[in-house]
């Protein structure tokens, strides 16, 4: 499925080696739907309509600590 992303993200130095970073990502692919029919085996031709819908959105914090090595 086609969608779309929006993210936000930033970086703090602690000190010359250590950062701590912390970014957002909202990704919204739109929605699925499905339906189909059940056969109820217990009663003669009876039948019961099933609808099922879905929203495909994700929401995505990073907390994350890096460390830089001397000489990078």
């Amino acid at each position: 499925m086609l969608g779309w992303a929006l993210g936000v993200g930033g970086g703090y130095a602690l000190d010359s080696n250590w950062a701590l970073t912390l970014k957002y990502l909202y990704a919204d692919y739109g929605s699925l739907s499905t339906s189909y029919t059940i056969t109820n085996l217990g009663q003669a031709g009876s039948t019961t309509p099933v609808t099922s819908t879905g929203d495909l959105k994700t929401n995505t914090v990073l907390l994350g600590i890096t460390y830089r090595f001397k000489g990078f």
